[in-house]
């Protein structure tokens, strides 16, 4: 037995080194906008900045981005984008939350990636919508907004989603077709009493939803923001990948570990036979 165990010495050290690689499993990271679970980037920000910074969560970078003037020749980046994470302490929502909003003639959204470049799959997002669109003329003190020419009706709010977007484009259309966009909105409407409502909101206290993605998979990053006026992003839900190549499943890693222990052993009595 001794003599056995020293023969297959190569194959158990073999076998050692590939179990931690064996063990390697994707993993899935919720993304909360909690400051108790992750942490705003430290990084100074330019001067004029405004809104809060780039937001790091187990690894994963949401940050703010902004396109000014979308869909037309001059389209780009707005160079001090940012985000707009906060808590909400009340119906529907009560947690921290992200709540990006139109501008004028830009869009704003969140752009999640990976710090140490590891490419994900994009699972879920929970969601409320705000406001469908800007009220007119704008409520004192604030700064009117403007709703983008969506395709999507102003009453029917959709979270759209691009794993790269081009800003300056000859037309809004062709700026509008590199997003995928999934409809939220359930059609209520904000009472006001005495049988009036507010169609630019939905009723109050309405639940938050989860909407699911399918075929966003192996991302390098990925843009998410909405078409309508404002809308809060909860939990967003990613499945960061470990490696290039596929992770068998417990139950293969086991079949295949046992088989190349028996192998072994053949070989090892094989030889011992010879010998």
């Amino acid at each position: 037995m001794t003599t056995l165990f020293l023969r297959l010495a190569p194959f158990w050290m073999f076998l050692l080194l590939a179990l931690p690689l064996t063990a390697q499993a994707n993993r899935l990271v919720t993304i909360t906008f909690n400051p108790n679970d992750g942490a705003f980037d430290p990084t100074p920000r330019p001067p004029g900045a405004t809104g809060k910074p780039d937001f790091i969560q187990d690894g994963v970078r949401y940050a703010g981005f902004r396109h000014e003037d979308p869909g037309t020749p001059s389209g780009a980046d707005y160079w001090i984008a940012h985000t707009h994470i906060k808590g909400y302490f009340q119906s529907p929502i009560q947690g921290w939350a992200d709540a990006p909003h139109s501008w004028r003639d830009g869009l704003q959204g969140g752009l999640i990636s990976v710090e140490d470049g590891s490419k994900f799959d994009l699972i879920s997002i929970d969601y409320s919508i705000v406001e469908r669109y800007p009220e007119t003329p704008a409520p004192p003190g604030r700064s009117q907004f403007e709703r983008l020419p969506w395709s999507q009706p102003e009453d029917d709010v959709a979270i759209i989603v691009a794993p790269d977007v081009q800003i300056a484009t000859p037309t809004f259309a062709d700026y509008e077709s590199q997003w995928t966009a999934y409809s939220i909105d359930d059609g209520s409407e904000f009472d006001l009493g005495g049988g009036v409502t507010d169609p630019s909101r939905p009723a109050a206290g309405t639940p938050m939803g989860t909407l699911f993605f399918s075929g966003f998979d192996n991302l390098d990053q990925i843009f998410i923001t909405h078409t309508g006026e404002e809308v809060l992003f909860g939990e967003v839900v990613i499945r960061v990948l470990d490696g290039d190549a596929e992770v068998p499943e417990p139950g293969t890693a086991l079949l295949l570990m046992t088989g190349l222990v028996w192998v072994g052993i053949r070989q090892a009595r094989h030889r011992m036979t010879i010998d």
